[in-house]
């Protein structure tokens, strides 16, 4: 977990006990700036200090260096606006199996934001960087390497479209990607469509009311910001204009 120094405080501590409350067992690292005031906090297994954060044009950057130095074998980085409503240590059964896992992000892929000097196929869609499950070995720790310089290379991309390049690249050298379903990262500031119980949710506003809202079925539905959530049942009742 990654707390660019004291200003998502509050967000940090929300975050963790989200999840301590549904995974009590599982280790917490936090990877935060010298001046944050969040140390000494007894939520977190291990504190991980870094010197003082990207510059304003590049901080997404710290995320990338957050799963470099990530402590344990295999890890689960999440974004500090992350509010976890269940069990995730199934996730972790995945690092068997893959070397990174993650969702989609809703946008998918935009042109404009296209590489200038690859060609990037657009069956590769563009994933969320804000919940990575990741295992750590050389190709993992390779990808990061070109996560990083991509993302310095061409500034003005925002991390997700130098991942994804990145994670083109991998697949030449054997890098196993598994794409999580949006239950496991659901991005309340968009519509979200469901078909289970939502265990991880990404984003900003009352969590735990979202989270009950999200939560008061697991059939097939549809979660939209500030309208509310519709089962399909209730889709058969709208009538088209």
């Amino acid at each position: 977990m990654r707390s660019p120094g004291g200003r998502y405080l509050n967000e940090v501590i929300s975050s963790v006990d989200s999840l301590r409350r549904h995974n009590p067992r599982i280790s917490i690292q936090l990877v935060t700036d010298k001046d944050s005031n969040i140390i000494e906090h007894p939520l977190f297994d291990t504190v991980t200090i870094v010197d003082s954060g990207p510059s304003k044009e590049l901080v997404l950057r710290a995320k990338i260096d957050a799963l470099s130095l990530a402590n344990y074998d295999t890890n689960l980085f999440l974004d500090s606006d992350t509010y976890i409503c269940g069990d995730i240590r199934p996730l972790f059964e995945l690092a068997k199996h893959y070397d990174l896992a993650m969702a989609y992000a809703p946008r998918r892929r935009d042109p404009e934001w296209s590489p200038p000097d690859m060609d990037i196929p657009p069956w590769l869609p563009e994933f969320n960087s804000g919940v990575i499950l990741m295992c750590k070995s050389n190709r993992t720790a390779r990808f990061l390497t070109e996560w990083r310089q991509l993302y310095l290379k061409y500034a003005k991309w925002n991390d997700q479209m130098a991942l994804r390049v990145a994670l083109f690249h991998g697949l030449d050298y054997g890098l196993k990607i598994y794409p999580l379903p949006p239950e496991y990262n659901c991005r309340t500031l968009c519509m979200a469509q469901l078909g289970d119980k939502a265990y991880i949710l990404h984003g900003r506003g009352d969590m735990h009311k979202i989270a009950s809202q999200i939560n008061s079925g697991n059939g097939i539905r549809m979660y939209i910001p500030d309208i509310g959530l519709f089962r399909r049942k209730d889709w058969k009742h709208v009538k088209s204009r």
